[in-house]
């Protein structure tokens, strides 16, 4: 949903007991504003709201891009991630049996399973599993499972990390709005 940034401001000042009538603005002030903080940390909390608000609530997901998508000398399969990839809903493989829902970081037990030459402690179609990748060009998931050949996406579901327009709106889901304001709020 696109939100007017003067708008989130206006309901974090008002959530404080400021007057956001009576906030300066950058031209009658020298120094920065209360409106000018509140604007640079809505840039720096907004992912943390969208990250710490229930999967169930969030709408705005996006479709995984399907380009790029490579087999692995082990077997694995490398999806590059877009730019503004911020996490994950959904993700499936054709041939997998059920979605992977949970990336796993490079050094946690269930990534290093995955290097084991053990079957039953590494991915599958009944439980594939995704590990982000660090790549030369961004961050892509390393995903394990058996899978078709070649390996195509099914499905894919994402959510954007959100960003100030030079329009002055951001596009958040609906629900992450109350908790940014508060956070906002609590911040300052």
């Amino acid at each position: 949903m696109k939100t007017e940034v003067a708008d989130i401001i206006r309901k974090a000042a008002i959530l404080m007991g400021e007057n956001p009538e009576l906030m300066g603005t950058g031209s009658e002030c020298e120094t920065a504003t209360l409106a000018d903080r509140l604007r640079l940390e809505i840039e720096l909390r907004a992912a943390e709201a969208v990250t710490s608000t229930p999967p169930a609530l969030l709408d705005g997901w996006k479709s995984l891009p399907h380009e790029g998508i490579a087999e692995m000398e082990d077997g694995s399969v490398m999806l590059p991630l877009p730019s503004d990839f911020l996490m994950l809903h959904t993700l499936r493989l054709e041939g997998w049996e059920r979605d992977v829902t949970e990336i796993s970081n490079p050094g946690t037990l269930t990534a290093k399973l995955q290097k084991w030459s053990r079957g039953a402690m590494k991915g599958s179609r009944q439980r594939p599993v995704a590990v982000m990748t660090p790549t030369g060009t961004g961050k892509a998931l390393r995903l394990h499972g058996a899978h078709e050949m070649p390996p195509e996406m099914a499905e894919g579901w994402y959510m954007p990390y959100p960003a100030i327009a030079p329009d002055g709106f951001i596009d958040l889901p609906a629900a992450v709005i109350p908790r940014l304001v508060r956070m906002l709020a609590e911040c300052l």
